[in-house]
């Protein structure tokens, strides 16, 4: 049923597409404008482009592991900064912690010991990124890379039990590899962990932030996943690796290390199947591969680890909607509580270290984004922010997700946005043709979702269908389908 509700979506596109293009050949350009629709028709319908793109009031909320404060970014002086406030009194007790006048820093999070803010830095968008830390109490920001020009930083590796040590990348021997520094936070003293001489892309680590492999690109697009063996608390011989196993050219893209955890090493992989799936490797053997969750549908995408102990507690699959599994009883009872609340429009973005509190935020088509407080225990939860306040959710638009099947018979995962007006019934299928626009996603390694989507919104607020298709090359549906491409 679906496939045929789908192949009409598809045909009255294909019809509108059409009669829109005579429409062009046998009218002026102003009759050939779209047919106003109550939204485009009235100023006060009409959504401005600065509510859509503009700098949202408050963004990226992040509670602190210690559960006493909040972070966000929100604009000061134009630009977006890192703010804090107890989470008692968000309004009065907001205070603005960096002061960014050219870019917003980028990843800010919290140390384990709810004392620094984490975050990037470039120079007017030179992308030499440099990591900071700005301490919540007193203000004072530091720059804990103070490297020379041209040289990029950025966090590898951090880990709760570590809670002043961070390890991170810096090319300033070579522009094309990154070594490995450990850095102590509070003093900034910097110590060489391990230089890359084997121009490694990546490094794994294991759950004492301890270096135990590498990634290299090969010339024929494979990639040697690397183990080592001597070296990092080795200070009579230099670091020391050997090959443990490849990623075919095929599998690159959809097979990826996560860490290691005793003697498992946990990994999305696809060698030796289509759809990504979560496994566990022996790392010390290199045995049999465990499967811990996969999918028919669609590639498992992302993994959600217990920040503490890095235990897995559920994953992501991704096909017409974005799907969270949980992996273990406890974190499953905060995913029944927000799929109570928000169906599968939801995020869980951050969490106190004894996981009693959350910050969940609301997502979806006609949704974007109201950051939400869960209290665990008492299995509630309290509205923290909106990020666009002045946004008028009544104005914005359902997404349709639905699959179109090609010419050659490949699925493909698409997404429609129509007019207020449009459909009448509700059915996602307009009553009338449309002008259409194809919003076309990047990439092409990357991919479409059913989430709130401005530019959907926009041209749907002036009277256009508009239609995202997740093309062959796309990510997230297989290696099959990226390599379709």
């Amino acid at each position: 049923m679906l496939r045929s509700r789908v192949r009409t979506i598809f045909f009255i596109i294909i019809f509108a597409i059409h009669a829109l293009t005579l429409c062009r050949l046998h009218v002026n350009a102003e009759a050939a404008s779209p047919p106003p629709t109550d939204a485009s028709s009235s100023d006060d319908l009409l959504i401005d482009r600065k509510i859509l793109f503009g700098n949202p009031v408050r963004t990226q909320g992040r509670i602190s592991p210690d559960g006493t404060k909040l972070s966000w970014l929100a604009p000061s002086n134009g630009v977006l900064n890192v703010w804090v406030a107890p989470l008692t009194d968000l309004e009065d007790g907001a205070r603005v912690l960096t002061d960014s006048s050219a870019r917003p820093p980028q990843g800010a999070a919290w140390t384990a010991n709810s004392r620094y803010i984490l975050f990037g830095l470039d120079d007017g968008g030179d992308e030499n990124t440099h990591v900071y830390a700005v301490d919540v109490e007193t203000g004072e920001q530091r720059d804990l890379t103070p490297v020379g020009e041209g040289v990029k930083a950025v966090i590898v590796s951090y880990r709760f039990g570590q809670p002043n040590t961070l390890i991170v990348g810096l090319n300033e021997r070579d522009p094309q590899v990154f070594d490995l520094y450990e850095i102590d936070i509070e003093t900034g003293q910097r110590n060489l962990l391990l230089e890359n001489d084997g121009g490694y892309l990546e490094f794994i680590f294991d759950d004492a932030n301890e270096v135990r492999g590498a990634l290299a690109q090969q010339s024929n697009g494979s990639t040697v996943v690397y183990k080592l063996v001597v070296g990092q608390n080795d200070d009579e011989a230099p670091p020391e690796f050997e090959e443990f196993f490849v990623i075919p050219s095929e599998d690159t893209l959809t097979t990826y290390p996560y860490l290691v955890k005793g003697d498992s090493l946990y990994m999305l992989d696809t060698r030796g199947r289509d759809k990504a799936a979560f496994v566990s490797m022996n790392f010390t053997t290199g045995g049999e591969v465990t499967v811990i969750a996969e999918s028919d549908l669609a590639d498992v995408s992302d993994i959600s680890f217990d920040q503490v102990t890095l235990e897995p507690t559920a994953f992501l699959v991704d096909y017409l909607y974005p799907t969270w599994t949980a992996l273990e009883g406890e974190y499953g009872e905060v995913l029944a509580a927000a799929e109570a609340k928000f169906g599968n429009d939801f995020a869980i973005l951050s969490a106190t270290a004894d996981r009693s509190k959350y910050v969940i935020a609301g997502i979806g088509p006609t949704l974007p984004l109201v950051y939400f407080l869960f209290d665990k225990a008492a299995n509630e939860f309290t509205e923290l922010f909106v990020t666009r306040p002045d946004l008028d959710a009544t104005l914005l638009q359902p997404m349709e997700a639905f699959e179109i099947e090609a010419r050659d018979g490949l699925i493909l995962t698409s997404y429609l946005t129509l007019p207020v007006g449009a459909d009448a019934d509700g059915d996602g299928i307009p009553e009338q043709p449309l002008p259409m626009i194809l919003f076309v996603h990047g990439g092409p390694w990357a991919r479409d979702s059913y989430n709130y989507n401005p530019y959907h919104q926009m041209f749907a607020n002036r009277g256009y269908a508009t239609m995202s298709v997740n093309y062959r090359g796309s990510t997230g549906f297989g290696k099959s389908f990226v390599n379709a491409a």
